[in-house]
């Protein structure tokens, strides 16, 4: 019984030195220590269905929103006050500085994004969905009930916010 508790001991400790902190932050970056972004291994199409020098600003949870670059990369931004997306919170950030980076990939109108997280020690967030006109819907589960599935949509709906101007919040 003690050859038993000791190896589940060791196993815990193990698990919790190999698995954890799979995510680096410091100076307003998060940044997975060692990137396996999934959505790398897609292939990448040219889309003409997504704006890329303006935000898309989270409709149902307003204080998301995404930055697409033209070559697959994307920013995701969450807002400083916890409430709403502000200039101040997109002003002058770029991948190099971005709060959190990821990838998207398009097949004719469907979407899919994967962006790292620092969160529960860091994860991979993937999301799929629908581009409509300046929209994006990406399907979530929000059931009630165990093992009965309800899909939602989060919109993320473009802005005219972007990334040149300067905010009238810094003077």
């Amino acid at each position: 019984m003690k050859k038993l508790v000791l190896l589940f001991s060791l196993l815990s400790l193990c698990n919790s030195c190999f698995f954890m902190h799979k995510g680096t932050w410091g100076n307003g970056m998060c940044r997975p220590k060692r990137p396996n972004f999934k959505l790398l291994k897609t292939p990448f199409k040219e889309t003409n269905l997504l704006v890329f020098d303006k935000t898309y600003l989270g409709k149902s949870i307003t204080s998301f929103a995404l930055k697409f670059y033209s070559d697959g990369r994307l920013i995701f931004f969450t807002s400083q006050d916890g409430f709403t997306i502000k200039p101040i919170d997109t002003f002058n950030k770029r991948w190099e500085n971005a709060p959190n980076i990821g990838y998207w990939r398009v097949e004719d109108n469907k979407i899919k994004v994967e962006y790292f997280l620092c969160g529960d020690s860091g994860f991979y967030e993937r999301k799929q969905g629908e581009i409509k006109g300046d929209t994006i819907f990406f399907e979530r589960d929000c059931r009630t009930r165990p093992f009965k599935q309800k899909i939602c949509y989060d919109k993320y709906i473009l802005s005219n916010m972007n990334f040149d101007n300067v905010p009238d919040v810094l003077f």
